[in-house]
């Protein structure tokens, strides 16, 4: 089958889950040509280890920014590549985030007006099987979606991340008296298919009428597909590794979320100074990677990770054991069999994982003192059974089949 596909990159997140649905694809159908184009300027794209490890591929094509590849307006470059730079800063000040937030806006109404959409479209779409994209209410891509019968391909909405909340008042501003019919915009009608992680999801997302029950389907986790996690660590081999902290120590890392989402930052600090008063363990924070810092103050045994120096998949490779909050990141390592807290007392939410995993919940302080103390004695510590990880791994990224991977590249190339 020679298929000519197109994947629209927004963001950090759709490297995630688009990557690995790429690189299946083209190994399934080595006659497949794949064209990626990016459409945000959070992420310098071109130095990703993914992209890099995707262009190596015969049958897959890294185009850049749409702006870039489609205007011959040296203006509209420079704005991209300003963003870029100011994005890139290590150090940012106030000046500097208020200009990458107006040059962003400037940078999305660009990629959003339907004359450069329609001329993008002209120009790049014309002999396309299937394109895909992430749930967005982008209007660029919304325009895309709604030419698909005047150029004959397909379109397709991928998941821009995992949720693991069973409440939908997740974020600080949200008070409803109904939470059950918390309306969003919907996600634009006329795309072919949009792809949820779990029918859980989908059917809140389908109840809520943001999206529809023709279009919709529950295909699980590309991100989370098991022989992504392994091909990751392939990728992940030769370059940076972690290095911190005696082998002796017992090696933590806490994955913070965002800020925002019912957080408690007065009990995460008190969190932090706990830890700091075992010098059995080395911690390191590793903040949430949307260039989010955690101002504290320092401590011999806990490393800030604020520049952003180590990738998660390296911190959870190198530690004995994983912290998070809320992220969706813990699948990664109860994949790889791995110790896993869940840090219940630092944020109001209620995970799916709730009356499912029995034994990783950390509601007090005295709970995690008592988990530290517990791993300390005996690092073969287990904080959840062969059982309880299938059972969840089933409802959130398994729902369907352990290879997801596989129905995500039969999607694309048979839609």
């Amino acid at each position: 089958m020679n298929s000519k596909l197109v994947f629209f990159i927004r963001s950090n997140n759709d490297l995630d889950h688009m990557c690995p649905i790429i690189w299946r694809i083209s190994e399934i159908n080595k006659e497949s040509h794949i064209s990626i184009y990016t459409t945000g300027v959070d992420h310098y794209f071109p130095t990703d280890f993914r992209i890099k490890f995707l262009q190596k591929i015969s049958n897959v094509s890294y185009c850049g920014d749409v702006v870039i590849n489609s205007s011959n307006n040296f203006l509209d470059k420079a704005l991209v590549q300003s963003i870029i730079f100011l994005n890139a800063r290590k150090i940012s000040s106030r000046f500097s985030d208020k200009l990458m937030v107006f040059l962003t806006k400037i940078y999305q109404k660009k990629i959003n007006n339907i004359s450069f959409s329609n001329r993008f479209i002209r120009e790049n779409l014309t002999d396309i099987s299937a394109i895909v994209f992430d749930h967005s209410y982008y209007d660029f891509y919304s325009n895309i979606a709604a030419q698909n019968l005047k150029y004959g391909y397909k379109t397709i909405a991928t998941p821009h991340g995992h949720d693991l909340f069973l409440n939908r008042m997740i974020k600080d501003h949200l008070f409803y008296k109904n939470p059950s019919n918390l309306q969003m915009p919907t996600i634009e009608s006329k795309v072919d298919k949009i792809i949820f992680h779990n029918e859980f999801y989908m059917n809140s997302a389908i109840d809520r009428g943001i999206v529809s029950k023709e279009n919709s389907l529950s295909l699980g986790s590309s991100r989370f597909d098991l022989r992504w996690v392994k091909k990751l660590r392939e990728m992940r081999k030769s370059l940076r590794q972690v290095d911190l902290f005696d082998d002796k120590k017992i090696k933590i890392v806490f994955m913070l979320s965002k800020q925002g989402y019912n957080s408690f930052p007065e009990e995460l600090d008190r969190i932090v100074k706990l830890l700091s008063l075992f010098d059995e363990i080395g911690v390191v924070i590793k903040p949430h990677t949307r260039n989010q810092k955690f101002l504290s103050k320092k401590y011999n045994n806990i490393f800030f990770d604020n520049k952003h120096e180590f990738y998660s998949t390296d911190l959870i490779d190198w530690c004995d054991v994983v912290l998070f909050e809320h992220s969706c990141i813990c699948l990664d390592p109860i994949q790889l069999n791995k110790p896993t807290i869940l840090i219940s007392s630092t944020h109001a939410n209620l995970l799916v994982s709730n009356g499912v995993m029995l034994n990783w919940e950390v509601r007090t302080r005295d709970d995690l003192a008592s988990f530290i103390n517990r791993f300390i004695s005996d690092p073969s510590t287990k904080t959840y059974t062969s059982k309880e990880k299938n059972k969840f791994l089933s409802q959130t990224i398994h729902e369907k089949s352990t290879t997801p991977l596989d129905d995500y590249a039969e999607l694309v190339l048979n839609i």
